[in-house]
């Protein structure tokens, strides 16, 4: 797919059937909720929190490397523990 190609398809891609709703918005739902709830903690904000948790995991999955269970835990600790 060209980089020059209009960002339409992504737009629709990243759109669900609940009402049309962004994926990331869906899931920064979840994180307030669960922040609300004690059951993470809010040591940044939702969209932040998403960013730091994704960014390290795709990035090794792009690159074709496995997710080593010592940066889900790191991950784990300093994003989301209570």
């Amino acid at each position: 797919m060209p980089f020059g190609r209009s960002s339409d398809h992504r737009s629709r891609d990243r759109r669900n059937a609940r009402g049309g709703e962004r994926r990331s918005d869906l899931e920064s739902e979840m994180l307030t909720c669960a922040i609300e709830a004690g059951d993470i903690a809010p040591n940044l904000d939702p969209d932040a929190t998403l960013d730091a948790l994704f960014g390290p995991i795709l990035y090794r999955a792009l690159m074709g490397s496995g997710i080593p269970r010592g940066l889900l835990d790191t991950l784990y600790e300093e994003l989301l523990n209570p």
